[in-house]
């Protein structure tokens, strides 16, 4: 009986720990099935994700914003990693779009839209002040819709301080905001004058309260610092730097070079301009009138000939001013 009994018990424990290791095994097994599916889900969300933000970017770039707009959508509606990276990109498109004058309709909606991304953004990520000054520069920009925006870039740009003071291009912003409110050109000064004085190594510094002296008629001190931003490699980025800037330099300094090095740089890099298709024209007649006055006829015949491509001299105003320069040149354009 007792023998009996022992190999009974015996008996009922292995089955016992063969029970046990199959439930532990079968457990096992569903939470590695679980953690599969779950990696499988996650990494076919991100792919998906990437694959919509793609051609959101691709359809913008090449002007076919309805179909871009929808591939926005379909991209903000993915719970992804990187789904602020998206937001950040859609409102950088939504405002590029606005600045070019192509960009979504109806824009006075679907900038709200964007802004309620950002705001998104900034609930995810409340001390990253780079936000904070992203979202000011939001707000001038559409500031014509609502005029307290700009109460409110005000308020972004204040936080963005808070978290990281001495930040140039949070100063930068504030500048643009006090022209924008009430066109407060001595504060604009100020803050650029302090840009420089942060920073004195700063080409964007020079840069930018180059532009402001100019702005306030001290040409001296624009042409100078506009000439240490060049020193440190800061040219002009956009067609409406290189107009500006390229005028001052060649009008006021006299120096053709550096105007046809500007007007050059800007002509080869103006894909990612935006403004770039509705300024080239002009800039292009900057360079020929610029190698014409420094008598280099050979490049100017060129570049009013590839000019003559686009634009038909004969129908704008100026031709009365340019006819006597094209028949000098030799050109019936």
């Amino acid at each position: 009986m007792n023998n009996g009994a022992s190999i009974i018990h015996y008996s009922y424990f292995i089955i016992q720990n063969m029970n046990s290791n199959l439930i532990k095994n079968l457990s096992l097994a569903i939470l590695l099935g679980l953690a599969l599916s779950l990696i499988y889900f996650v990494n076919w969300k991100i792919i998906e994700a990437s694959y919509y933000h793609y051609w959101g970017i691709n359809y913008y770039l090449n002007g076919l914003t309805d179909k871009s707009y929808n591939y926005w959508q379909k991209a903000l509606n993915i719970p992804s990693p990187y789904i602020d990276s998206v937001r950040q990109d859609w409102t950088s498109a939504i405002q590029q779009g606005y600045q070019a004058g192509a960009g979504y309709q109806p824009i006075e909606k679907v900038h709200v839209e964007g802004l309620n991304e950002i705001k998104k953004i900034i609930q995810n990520q409340p001390l990253n002040f780079f936000f904070y000054g992203y979202a000011a520069e939001y707000y001038n920009v559409f500031s014509k819709f609502d005029k307290s925006y700009l109460a409110e870039a005000e308020k972004m740009e204040q936080k963005a301080w808070e978290l990281s003071p001495n930040r140039q291009q949070i100063l930068y912003t504030m500048a643009k905001t006090a022209l924008l409110i009430n066109d407060d050109k001595e504060r604009a000064y100020g803050l650029f004058k302090k840009a420089v004085d942060l920073n004195p190594d700063s080409g964007d510094a020079h840069f930018y309260f180059g532009l402001m002296a100019w702005d306030l008629g001290d040409k001296d001190l624009a042409i100078r610092e506009l000439k240490i931003a060049r020193k440190a490699g800061r040219m002009p980025k956009n067609s409406q730097e290189a107009i500006l800037v390229g005028d001052v330099v060649a009008d006021y300094a006299g120096d053709l070079d550096w105007a046809i090095e500007i007007y050059n740089n800007t002509l080869n890099s103006s894909q990612s301009d935006p403004l770039a298709k509705k300024n080239n024209p002009d800039i292009r007649l900057k360079l020929a009138l610029a190698y014409f006055f420094k008598n280099d006829f050979e490049m100017a015949r060129q570049e009013f000939t590839k000019l003559s491509e686009g634009v038909n001299l004969k129908t704008t105003a100026i031709y009365p001013e340019l006819k006597p320069i094209l028949l000098k040149l030799g050109l019936e354009i």
